[in-house]
């Protein structure tokens, strides 16, 4: 059997995550290098990093008494890194080590020893401990933002195409791999800034407005039948509608019995129901992305919730897809980068798209409530926005336009990590959360 060893080195001994770690964790031994010894004592002398240095005492008394803790010599160098990848690669060749770290240098230094080709190197596991106790990747974790990108401005058609828009009681002819059917179109129920939405059996006709049917859309239509996507929970294109002249003026997809968001947010208490609709949508977004596919117009308006609090994304027709742009947007998701520019003339990165997802995600979990409401403020929502400016604390602490009422109660509910975390996403323009990243703070929600 291969003995693997675990190591801690000095920063992590430092982070008090790693405490929860090792408390609910059944390996039997760690070891600690005397270089991590000596560089703890001389932060000590020089009183830097109090606190972290506590942290770092009661780890090592805690191995030290359970008897979990091994010391190992090294003559080799003074610092604590450096005799972590000598060991490697003197040691790793008869034992796997698992390295804890939160020093991402070290980590990319240790990964080389996996490219490394004259030597047959046992395995080297370079892990984390992150805000629930748990190990992760360490480049992984601080990979789980991502840096953003600008969009790329692109000229799409405005040609309009001048046919007959149905209407209620009028004839279409909806085509799709299954069927080819005549229709008559019922009342609509429903009416957008796009279009129209009829009630058909088990399907939702979309019929554009004619200052809405252009060139690009239909041609956007066609290959997103040509496609056939799948995504559970996504609304998919699954027909073409023809009007009496055989011109293309709209699209079925499946009917979802639901609420959309903006009004189950009206009403939504209940943090359990919450936390479960968010994943939901979470969940869906994510399946987009991985199949480069953006939402692009997210907003409560285009997302359906039912009773079970099971999500459908509707409006794919907006879609960002292959090179076709999303051409709409709601200004109170409009990220910083494009702030007074229309949107709608850019192909965007999936980094755009987090600013949006965690304001969402923000509002699902505050009853509603948008991150850059203020009490008072001469600025503009979207001036907010651009300059981000987020008035609540990491500490919990009311600032002086905090919104007033339940808001910083309902804030402070939130754990301490969820607070970091938004704190970060509407503080700075940097990089951003991924949908993955979020999901693994609701499940310890």
């Amino acid at each position: 059997m291969i003995q693997k060893i675990v190591v801690i080195d000095t920063c992590a001994l430092m982070n008090k995550n790693t405490l929860k770690f090792i408390s609910k964790s059944n390996i039997p031994r760690f070891c600690v290098f005397e270089e991590s010894f000596q560089e703890l004592k001389k932060l000590q002398n020089k009183g830097k990093n109090l606190e972290k240095l506590k942290t770092a005492s009661k780890i090592l008394d805690s191995l030290n008494k359970k008897n979990r803790l091994i010391r190992v010599n090294s003559s080799a160098t003074n610092h604590a890194d450096a005799a972590i990848l000598s060991r490697v690669h003197d040691g790793a060749i008869k034992k796997d080590m698992l390295i804890i770290t939160d020093d991402k240098n070290l980590a990319r230094d240790l990964l080389k020893t996996k490219t490394c080709k004259s030597v047959n190197y046992r395995d080297v596991y370079i892990k984390k401990v992150d805000e629930f106790g748990d190990l992760i990747d360490t480049l992984a974790y601080f990979g789980k933002q991502k840096s953003v990108k600008e969009g790329v401005k692109v000229e799409g058609s405005k040609t309009l195409i001048k046919t007959y828009i149905p209407e209620k009681n009028d004839k279409i002819k909806l085509i799709s791999k299954e069927q080819e059917v005549d229709i008559v179109l019922p009342e609509s129920l429903v009416q957008g800034g796009e279009g129209k939405i009829y009630f058909y059996g088990e399907l939702a006709i979309k019929i554009f407005h004619a200052n809405k049917l252009t060139q690009e859309r239909v041609e956007k239509l066609k290959l997103l039948s040509d496609k056939n996507i799948t995504i559970p929970n996504v609304a998919t294109v699954n027909g073409i509608v023809f009007n009496k002249m055989n011109d293309i003026v709209g699209y079925s997809m499946k009917k979802f019995h639901g609420k959309t968001l903006e009004r189950v947010l009206l009403t939504l208490r209940d943090k359990d129901n919450a936390k479960e609709i968010a994943k939901n949508i979470l969940t869906t977004i994510n399946k987009l992305h991985k199949k480069n596919i953006l939402m692009g117009d997210i907003n409560p308006s285009n997302i359906l919730v039912d009773d079970n609090n099971q999500i459908c994304l509707i409006d794919m027709d907006s879609y960002q897809i292959d090179n076709y742009p999303c051409y709409v947007f709601k200004e109170e998701f409009l990220p910083p980068e494009f702030s007074g520019e229309n949107i709608g003339t850019y192909m965007r990165d999936v980094s755009n798209e987090y600013f949006p997802i965690s304001i969402l995600l923000f509002k699902i979990l505050m009853n509603g409530k948008h991150p850059y409401d203020q009490r008072q403020s001469e600025k503009t929502l979207s001036e907010r926005i651009k300059t981000l400016d987020f008035k609540y604390s990491i500490d919990g602490k009311e600032l002086e336009n905090t919104p007033k009422g339940i808001w910083n109660s309902l804030w402070n509910e939130l754990p301490e990590y969820m607070r970091l975390h938004f704190y970060k996403a509407f503080t700075q323009n940097e990089k951003r959360y991924t949908c993955e990243f979020w999901l693994k703070l609701l499940k310890n929600l």
